[in-house]
């Protein structure tokens, strides 16, 4: 679970809902874009704020939902909602997450 502080920085870091195309600045929830379930940390870098209640993004992303929000959520369009039945995207995402890490170096900050 994020702590208070965690969600804090989350929320004024992406300042609305993170999907495309969405401007929706409230009511937000701190998602994990990796679930805990599915081994995911705590860490800032696996959170991306996103609209709450009946019929908003939340309820539609992994573990409830049918959408994995992947990337890099320090990146303003750094995020992508992808089917889970969309094998080829999300293919094509970690090989591209995968290129960024390999020229970014063991002595990238």
């Amino acid at each position: 679970m994020f702590t208070t502080k965690q969600k804090r920085a989350i929320l004024l870091r992406d300042g609305k809902c993170r999907l495309i195309g969405c401007d929706i600045r409230g009511p937000l929830d701190v998602h994990h874009l990796i679930p805990r379930s599915w081994g995911g940390t705590d860490s800032i870098d696996n959170g991306a704020a996103v609209c709450a209640g009946h019929g908003r993004h939340h309820e539609q992303l992994v573990p409830h939902g049918p959408y994995i929000l992947l990337g890099n959520p320090n990146q303003p369009d750094g995020l992508a909602m992808i089917h889970t039945d969309d094998l080829p995207a999300l293919a094509q995402l970690a090989a591209q997450q995968a290129n960024r890490d390999a020229r970014a170096g063991p002595d990238a900050a």
